[in-house]
C-alpha cells in the first residue's frame, strides 16, 4: 500500500511538471516588458555577483537606481536576476524558464501542504493542478517583474510545511525542520513585504486545526518579523510597502471590498483578464462596495462555523482573506485590484473548487459527467492561459487589450506610446503622449518620452524642449539629462551634451548608458583619455563598448 502511494505521488509530481511547462512555455519567447526595462535591462547591478553586498543593504527604485529611500527592497528578487544574467546574459527564455520553474515548486509545494492538511492525495493533486493551470496566475508567471510574489508564495509554502512539520514530528528532526522554517521566512521576507503575513497564517493554523503552539518556533517568527520592520524603517530607510497615492484610507479600503467579488469571479470565470485596473475610487454606499463587505462577513461567519465540522474549508477560507490583506490597500498601492494580487490567495479557492469537484466525482449516479467535467475545466484553464501568454509575447498587443477596459489608464498609454516608438512608429506614440499630457500635464516621464519620440524622427528641436520640460517638473531626473545629451551630441554640440550627461552621472553614480554616451562624446571630440575613463566605468557596470572603440583605446582587456 505504501508502494502504491508513493508511485501516485511520482507520477503526479511528473504531471503537475509537465502541465506547468507546457502551459507556460508559449511564453518563453515574450519580450522584456513594463518594469523589466527598470528591473533587468537597464539594472547594472545584476550584472555580476559582486554586487551582491549592495543589493543587500539597499533599496531600488523601478529604474534599477540605488535610492535608499525606495519601497522596494526584494533583494532575492534582484540575485535571481543575477543568475539568470549570468548564464543567458539578456536572452528574455532563460528569465522565463526560471520564472516557469518556480511556479512549478510553488505548486508541488500546495500538493505538499495540502497532503500535510487533509492526508487526500486526490485533493493535494486536483488543488495543484488547478493552481499551475490557471490564467490568472500568467500576470506572475509571464511577466518577469512578477518573479517577487512567486518567490515569497514559494517560501511562505515552504516555511508553513516546515512548521507544520516540526510540530507534528519526533525530536530528532525537530530542528531541522526549526531551521528550515526560519530560513524559508527570511527568503520570503527577503522576496517580497508581503511575507510579513507569515505569522498571522501561522495562527490561522492553530486556531482553526486546534495544534499547540509550539513557543520557540513562534517566538522565533515574530523576532524575525520584527526585525524585518525595524530594518526596513530605521537603516534601510524605506517603509515596507510602496506609497503610491496620496488618497486616505477611508477612501482606499472600499476598493478592496469592490475588489472581493472581482476576484472571485476573476477565479471562477477567467475572463477579460488584463493587466492594469487602475486606480479607481469607490464610496462605502456603491451597491458593489457593500456587496463585497457582505461577503466578507459572509466568508469569516462560514469560517467559524465550519471550524469543527470542516476546518480544511475554514483553513482555506481564511487563507483566502489573510493573504489579501497586504493589498487591501490599507497602505497605498499603485493598483486598487491587479490579477496577481491573487497568486497566493487562490490556493484557498483551488482548495475549495478542488474538494467540491471531488465530491461529485464520488457520487455514482454523476460519477462519469463529473470527472469529465473536472478534465475539461483544467484543460480550459490551460488554454486560456496559452492564450493570454500570446498577449505577453505581444506587447501592443497586451496594452491595448488592457485599454479596452480601461480607456484613459496613463500607464497602459504611456507603454503603449513607448512600444510604438520602439518599433519605428513615433508619430502614433505620439499622438498618444499628447493625449496624455493633456490629462497630465505635470507628468516629467511623458514629457521625457514625447521627446525620444521627437528624437526618433529627428525633430531635434522639439525633443530639446520636450527633455527641458521634463526635467523643469523633475529637476533631478537622470534619464532625461542623459537624453538631453545624447540629441546635444546628435546636432553636434559636445560642450552642452557633455554636461548634460555629466549632470546625469552626478544625480546617478550607477547610470551606465550616461557613463557611454559620455566616453562616446569625448572620443570623437579626441579627448582619448577621458573616452577611456568613461567607457571604462560603463564595462565596470556591466555595458559592452562596440569594437571600434576597444583597440583604440586600449580596452580588448576589460580587466584593466
Amino acid at each position: 500500500m505504501q508502494n502504491n502511494h508513493k508511485i501516485f505521488h511520482l507520477l503526479t509530481t511528473i504531471l503537475i511538471i509537465l502541465l506547468g511547462w507546457r502551459t507556460y512555455s508559449t511564453s518563453f519567447d515574450a519580450p522584456f516588458i513594463w518594469d523589466d526595462s527598470g528591473l533587468i535591462t537597464d539594472n547594472v547591478h545584476i550584472r555580476s555577483f559582486r554586487n551582491t553586498p549592495t543589493v543587500l543593504t539597499t533599496s531600488f527604485k523601478g529604474s534599477g537606481q540605488v535610492e535608499t529611500r525606495s519601497a522596494f527592497y526584494r533583494p532575492l528578487q534582484i540575485i535571481t536576476y543575477m543568475a539568470d544574467y549570468y548564464f543567458s546574459n539578456l536572452s528574455v527564455t532563460g528569465y522565463h524558464i526560471t520564472n516557469t520553474i518556480l511556479h512549478i515548486f510553488v505548486a508541488l509545494c500546495i500538493y505538499w501542504l495540502t497532503y500535510l492538511l487533509s492526508g487526500n492525495s486526490y485533493l493535494s493533486f486536483l488543488t495543484s493542478v488547478l493552481f499551475i493551470t490557471h490564467p490568472v496566475h500568467a500576470e506572475s508567471v509571464s511577466y518577469i517583474s512578477g518573479r517577487g510574489g512567486i518567490l515569497s508564495a514559494l517560501f511562505i509554502l515552504t516555511g508553513f510545511i516546515c512548521y507544520i512539520k516540526n510540530i507534528d514530528t519526533n525530536r530528532k528532526n525537530k530542528i531541522a525542520y526549526y531551521a528550515a522554517m526560519a530560513l524559508s521566512y527570511t527568503l520570503a521576507l527577503l522576496s517580497k513585504e508581503d511575507a510579513l503575513i507569515f505569522p498571522a497564517l501561522l495562527l490561522s493554523y492553530h486556531y482553526i486545526f486546534r495544534k499547540r503552539i509550539p513557543i520557540a518556533a513562534f517566538i522565533t517568527t515574530a523576532i524575525f518579523t520584527c526585525t524585518y520592520v525595524i530594518l526596513r524603517l530605521f537603516i534601510l530607510q524605506s517603509a515596507p510597502f510602496r506609497p503610491s497615492s496620496i488618497s486616505t484610507i477611508p477612501e482606499r479600503i472600499p476598493g478592496f471590498f469592490a475588489a472581493i467579488l472581482s476576484y472571485v469571479r476573476l477565479l471562477t470565470f477567467p475572463i477579460h483578464l488584463h493587466i492594469n485596473y487602475g486606480k479607481k475610487i469607490f464610496l462605502l454606499s456603491d451597491a458593489i462596495v457593500i456587496t463585497g463587505i457582505c461577503a466578507v462577513i459572509v466568508i469569516c461567519i462560514i469560517a467559524v462555523k465550519q471550524r469543527k465540522q470542516n476546518p480544511l474549508l475554514s483553513f482555506a477560507l481564511i487563507w483566502f482573506l489573510i493573504t489579501l490583506l497586504p493589498v487591501s490597500n490599507i497602505y497605498p498601492l499603485a493598483f486598487f485590484m491587479a490579477e496577481h494580487f491573487l497568486y497566493l490567495p487562490s490556493f484557498g479557492f483551488f482548495l475549495i473548487l478542488a474538494r467540491v469537484l471531488l465530491y461529485f466525482c464520488g457520487l455514482k449516479q454523476i460519477k462519469p459527467y463529473a470527472i469529465s467535467a473536472t478534465v475539461c475545466a483544467v484543460l480550459m484553464f490551460s488554454f486560456l492561459t496559452i492564450k493570454q501568454n500570446y498577449f505577453w509575447n505581444n506587447p501592443v498587443s497586451l496594452y491595448e487589450q488592457s485599454l479596452r477596459y480601461n480607456p484613459d489608464n496613463p500607464d497602459m498609454l504611456i507603454n503603449l506610446g513607448d512600444e510604438y516608438s520602439k518599433t519605428g512608429e513615433a508619430k502614433k506614440a505620439l499622438a498618444i503622449l499628447f493625449k496624455i499630457v493633456k490629462i497630465y500635464p505635470d507628468s516629467a516621464e511623458v514629457y521625457n518620452n514625447i521627446g525620444c519620440c521627437y528624437f526618433i524622427i529627428r525633430e531635434y528641436a522639439e525633443a530639446i524642449k520636450a527633455f527641458e520640460k521634463a526635467l523643469k517638473i523633475q529637476p533631478n531626473y537622470p534619464s532625461a539629462y542623459r537624453n538631453l545629451g545624447v540629441v546635444y551630441n546628435e546636432i553636434n554640440k559636445p560642450d552642452e551634451a557633455i554636461k548634460a550627461l555629466s549632470k546625469a552621472i552626478e544625480i546617478d553614480p550607477s547610470f551606465a548608458k550616461a557613463y557611454r554616451e559620455l566616453a562616446t562624446v569625448y572620443y570623437y571630440c579626441k579627448d582619448y583619455d577621458m573616452a577611456r575613463k568613461y567607457f571604462k566605468k560603463a564595462i565596470w557596470f556591466g555595458y559592452e563598448v562596440a569594437d571600434k572603440f576597444k583597440e583604440p583605446l586600449g580596452l580588448n582587456n576589460p580587466a584593466e
